[in-house]
């Protein structure tokens, strides 16, 4: 069974296509040393991207099931 994420953080209140992008592409010049896993994308058109730094993980979710750009991580998100 995984832990859970100990920090979350919502985006936008509503599903956001380009802001889900955007703040990819910024976290990733943020954090050159991140492992960009596949792009995942649900049944509902939810988008999910995964990273890896150092064994942390971090995903960000644009859930069309609840209608919300977020971040999962096992580091705090500034």
């Amino acid at each position: 069974m995984r832990k859970e994420y100990p920090y979350r953080k919502v985006l936008y209140k509503d599903n956001n296509p380009e802001g889900f992008v955007s703040f990819c592409e910024e976290f990733e010049k943020n954090h050159p040393e991140a492992q960009k896993k596949n792009i995942l994308i649900d049944v509902d058109g939810t988008t999910i991207q995964r990273y890896l730094i150092e064994g942390e993980r971090v995903t960000v979710y644009d859930d069309y099931d609840i209608g919300t750009v977020y971040v999962l991580s096992d580091i705090k998100i500034a």
